[in-house]
């Protein structure tokens, strides 16, 4: 019905405490959004086959959560990404592989 008329579907949050102190929460997710989860809950069969939403949620949580902090659980500091292979310019690129002596493993198997 919103197609209809052109609206923009609501987006908002909510939640509310239950009585044995879980949490339920309602959220609207896009069209993409929604494909995201479902693959991630794809992905994850294997290590959690017929997991719900919520169990693949806390899993994917759980999971960045170990990345960010190791094993110690404190928080690992952000080393700034080196920039992607595809936003180095061509130019720059070709002379980044002859000044570290063809050490550098394109993805692709074609020779320079």
């Amino acid at each position: 019905m919103a197609k209809e008329f052109n609206l923009s579907p609501q987006t908002q949050f909510k939640q509310k405490i239950q009585k044995d102190e879980s949490v339920r929460i309602e959220l609207t997710l896009s069209k993409e959004q929604m494909e995201i989860l479902n693959r991630a809950k794809e992905l994850l069969s294997h290590a959690l086959p017929g997991a719900t939403f919520a169990e693949v949620i806390t899993s994917l949580a759980q999971r960045y959560v170990k990345q960010r902090t190791g094993a110690n659980g404190s928080v690992k500091k952000h080393k700034s990404p080196s920039p992607a292979r595809s936003q180095i310019p061509q130019r720059k690129s070709k002379a980044l592989r002859i000044s570290l002596g063809n050490r550098f493993h394109p993805r692709s198997e074609k020779a320079f």
